[in-house]
């Protein structure tokens, strides 16, 4: 269900220092639904984004988790703790799913691993995950024995789970889709899909498909680390550089914050409508419709509405500097 937001808007006082002023105003109700706002800079563009806190339309989601199952995570970290990072995937991920913030009781979660072969480890609804944890336990582990962690197809996996989405995606379009990929290192041994194609599959999917790439020991240089970079307004990068527990840790409970608050913005420039999945950092609606006010005042002063958005989604560190209610002008 979708709410019109309604006391949001912009408008211009060109009395103001003798140029364009633009104000921003924002109420005290909370934010249960999705609402929607829009904003004009100087140059004419326009922005809509709308926000909402994961279920717009009230269904379930899909939360597709690939996890690295190659050499490298069976082999214990650095720090001597004698774990497998494989079991230090698993316990971050099994907390981020048991907060109970994230993922609703009959949201579908699907667990998958990748090296040589692409393996569906379960299907299983959020409030039957717990009991399916050492289930799930035993068949990673599992994926160790033999030859296939040797190698570690990635772009082969995503291409694999992209056709699951795009099945559940024709019986519900209105549904959220979250893939979330782990891979600890490049690509090594893809036989079926290339970094391009990989990409195409991930864009082939409308609706609300939110696409998340945890990476750790992945160099700059590599042309998936690029090409991600590069996608940065629709797909979302975590770098978590190694594969130590701390920054696996850091590295889920950044998704974590991610996944709470989704905004998707339609920019508009002359007759060209483009768009963009942009995840906020706001851990809750009221934070995230603070942050959209303070965006909306500041895109008015910004050379490109898109590039501000930009900047907004790289601020984690933003606090809002009004209170709900409060009229501030530019």
């Amino acid at each position: 269900m979708s709410i019109d937001f309604g006391p949001l808007s912009t408008r211009t006082n060109s009395s103001y220092h003798g140029g364009s002023h633009y104000h921003s105003v924002l109420n005290t109700s909370l934010f249960y639904h999705s609402w929607r706002a829009e904003g004009t800079n100087a140059l004419g563009e326009t922005a809509a984004a709308e926000y909402t806190m994961l279920h717009p339309s009230g269904g379930i989601a899909y939360f597709h988790l690939l996890l690295d199952a190659s050499g490298s995570t069976w082999e214990r970290v650095k720090t001597g703790d004698k774990k497998r990072v494989y079991k230090h995937l698993l316990k971050n991920f099994e907390q981020l799913v048991e907060y109970g913030d994230t993922l609703r009781p009959h949201d579908v979660i699907y667990v998958w691993t990748f090296n040589k072969r692409t393996q569906l480890l379960c299907r299983v609804e959020r409030k039957n995950f717990h009991a399916q944890l050492e289930t799930i336990r035993a068949a990673y582990k599992k994926e160790f024995d033999g030859t296939n962690y040797k190698e570690t197809r990635l772009y082969d996996a995503i291409a694999k789970v992209m056709v699951k989405i795009r099945e559940e995606y024709k019986d519900h379009k209105q549904a959220d889709f979250f893939l979330v990929p782990f891979t600890d290192g490049e690509d090594f041994g893809s036989e079926t899909a290339s970094l391009n194609g990989m990409m195409e599959e991930i864009n082939s999917v409308g609706g609300r498909l939110h696409t998340f790439f945890i990476t750790a020991n992945m160099p700059p240089t590599s042309g998936l680390y690029k090409r991600l970079q590069s996608q940065q307004n629709e797909i979302t990068l975590v770098d978590c550089e190694k594969s130590e527990p701390n920054d696996i840790s850091r590295a889920f409970n950044t998704l974590r914050e991610l996944i709470k608050v989704l905004l998707v913005v339609l920019h508009r420039r002359g007759g060209e409508i483009h768009m963009t999945r942009v995840a906020d950092y706001g851990a809750t609606e009221h934070d995230a419709a603070e942050r959209m006010m303070f965006t909306l005042q500041s895109l008015s002063r910004e050379t490109s509405i898109l590039d501000g958005l930009s900047q907004m989604r790289r601020s984690i560190g933003y606090v809002p500097q009004s209170m709900p209610g409060f009229r501030s002008g530019y």
